[in-house]
């Protein structure tokens, strides 16, 4: 097919007017929206003292100190889901046996809730093994699994145990049952009447009252290790079930656990969840699999896959699943860790319990008699370059500062300046600014939501958009070098002397955010370049068509859609949810889009159109939300 210049023309331009609007579309995040601002994440989290050492003489002291229950709470019933007053009776009870070494509050949920640990087998140990349950508050099944372990240790039946007594003799065994006490609570306690899928702990993100909606932390997402840096780039919003937390560690109960894993040289640990029935390892923030241990870690998960009727997988059925408690523990400390998941379904009938942990159990057995024989690990960490990783953030990196009108970059790179093949690193506060922005492609279309402050919806919109901004860019530089002779970077230094002193604080901010939000994506794009993007209808159409004496353009414009200040009511709007999707013919050169919808509690109204600076062009529609 032959395709003569005119049309790549028309093509080009077709691009340009489509990445306009998309442009105007995207920047109308809501001030509706009553998302936090960003702010440090240290302002959330409580203060929670370290573990004392565990000694054997701390842990002798320590027991002392635990209420224990007499023994004549045993046998354990597992009829029946436990509650939280069960469970310390339970554990308690557990704790005078004689193979126990005792019974350990490692920390409180955020509710103050405590944190148990109960610890068996050997005080002087060889090995060490940790067995996690009830991290999500829902997954009901890891807490009474966890529970019978422990339960059959220390009252082990009188015949074929004698394999797992002689492992206890050199191995230490710490058990925490239910990790996240106000999760179970929420989830319904092991009431199945009030069953429900909550799975995040009970962390207020605003003020009280708790609302589900907002508020919650994953807690298998807020380990340090590779925290919200997931290989796919997603971004989780507040309220999401999936929400990472503010910070790593932001959340009192993986505090408990991180204070506990650093006192003790645990050779293996298993996380016990629901559902599914697999069995997973690290990683999970990367398709990578594990270099060096991969022997190890696939023939023991083979062992107890054989011993319990689950599989092994090697892919999350939720994807990357970044901040976890695995790739923390294997990654910082070398334990052979390992995600259990047990059952098909959350919420089995009780009936059906004794028989589900009957079939879980052996595999549990197998994996602390072989810790004994595990070897010293062979850690190697993926290679950033090869699998598109940046370094895990740290909390103590500087905060991200929202530039300033003096801040802002004077100096046009190249409009076909490539990607950074090394973006710079993300800290928490910079995190927290994507809260609440999303992104998703379907069938070569791109839903995108934005919400927060001006400064907040531009960064989401930048990072979130920074590839498709870059050729937008791209394409109007080439436009411009075939009407006008002069290029991007021409016209862009022009609309800072044009436009820059007309503009209002709240798009200066939106514009230095989107410029901001594409650069840390790896795509280096100045506040100029935004600016001169974003007034290119005025400066090629009305101010070049002025300066050379010719009239001006009759270019039209389909549509604007207000935000912010310039929407009458603009409080009623709850969110926009903006589709766009160009189809495109080179033989016409004509180009047609779709645009989605706003979900609205009130009317629609009629607002003031956003532009900067004036022109002649008409506009077709001002559409304003409230």
């Amino acid at each position: 097919m032959i395709i003569d210049r005119q049309h790549t023309v028309l093509f080009l331009r077709s691009i340009a007017i489509l990445s306009l609007l998309v442009f105007f579309l995207a920047g109308c995040g809501q001030d509706a929206q009553t998302t936090p601002s960003a702010s440090p994440a240290t302002s959330f989290t409580p203060t929670i003292s370290p573990t004392p050492s565990l000694s054997p003489s701390a842990i002798a002291s320590n027991a002392s100190s635990v209420p224990s229950l007499s023994p004549s709470a045993l046998p354990i019933s597992f009829d029946h889901y436990h509650s939280l007053a069960e469970y310390e009776t339970s554990i308690n009870a557990l704790a005078a046996q004689p193979l126990s070494l005792g019974l350990r509050q490692i920390g409180s949920s955020f509710e103050g809730k405590p944190i148990w640990a109960l610890g068996i087998g050997s005080s002087t140990p060889e090995k060490e093994v940790l067995i996690v349950g009830l991290t999500h508050g829902c997954e009901w099944l890891g807490g009474e699994l966890a529970l019978d372990l422990a339960n059959t240790l220390l009252n082990p039946p009188p015949e074929g145990m004698e394999a797992i007594t002689q492992a206890l003799a050199q191995t230490a065994v710490w058990i925490v049952p239910v990790l996240n006490p106000d999760g179970y609570v929420q989830s319904g306690e092991g009431d199945l009447e009030q069953a429900n899928a909550w799975r995040k702990n009970a962390r207020l993100l605003g003020d009280p009252p708790f609302d589900p909606a907002r508020d919650g932390a994953d807690l298998n997402r807020n380990f340090s290790y590779r925290w919200t840096d997931s290989q796919d780039g997603a971004v989780v919003a507040m309220g999401d079930r999936y929400f990472p937390g503010t910070a790593p560690f932001s959340e009192p109960e993986t505090q408990a656990l991180r204070d506990f894993v650093a006192q003790h040289q645990f050779t293996l640990s298993i996380a016990l969840h629901s559902s599914g029935d697999q069995l997973y390892f690290p990683w999970g923030f990367t398709e990578e699999p594990v270099l060096g241990d991969f022997d190890t870690f696939n023939s023991l998960a083979q062992g107890i896959a054989d011993r319990s009727g689950v599989e092994v997988s090697f892919e999350f059925p939720l994807g990357y699943t970044q901040g976890n408690s695995d790739d923390y523990l294997y990654g910082e400390f070398g334990t052979y860790a390992y995600t259990m998941d047990i059952w098909n379904e959350h919420f089995p009938a009780e009936e059906l319990l004794p028989s589900i942990l009957a079939e879980k159990l052996p595999g549990l057995m197998y994996a602390i008699q072989e810790a004994a024989n595990l070897p010293p690990p062979k850690i190697q960490l993926p290679s950033p370059s090869s699998s598109g990783i940046s370094p895990t953030p740290q909390p103590s990196q500087t905060p991200f500062a929202i530039p300033t009108p003096s801040q802002t970059p004077s100096d046009t790179p190249s409009p076909s300046q490539t990607p950074s093949d090394t973006p710079p690193a993300m800290t928490p506060s910079m995190v927290q600014l994507l809260v609440g922005g999303t992104r998703a492609d379907k069938d070569g279309w791109i839903e995108l939501r934005i919400q927060g402050t001006p400064y907040q919806r531009g960064f989401q919109h930048g990072f979130l958009l920074a590839e498709e901004i870059r050729q937008a860019i791209q394409t109007h530089d080439h436009l411009i070098r075939h009407d006008t002779g002069k290029d991007f970077a021409y016209f862009a230094e022009k609309a800072m002397e044009i436009f820059d002193p007309m503009l209002e604080a709240e798009y200066r901010e939106e514009m230095a955010g989107i410029a901001d939000g594409a650069s840390q994506a790896g795509v280096p794009i100045t506040f100029q370049e935004i600016l001169g993007w974003n007034s290119y209808i005025e400066l090629v159409g009305s101010w070049w068509s002025a300066s050379i004496g010719q009239p001006m353009v009759a270019d039209r414009c389909s549509a604007f859609i207000a935000t912010g200040s310039r929407v009458k009511s603009f409080n009623k709007v709850t969110e926009l949810r903006i589709v766009a999707s160009p189809k495109m013919s080179l033989n016409e050169g004509t180009v047609s889009w779709m645009v989605g919808s706003a979900k609205m509690v009130g009317r629609s109204s009629l607002g003031k159109h956003r532009r900067v600076g004036r022109s002649k062009h008409r506009c077709f529609a001002s559409i304003g939300l409230g």
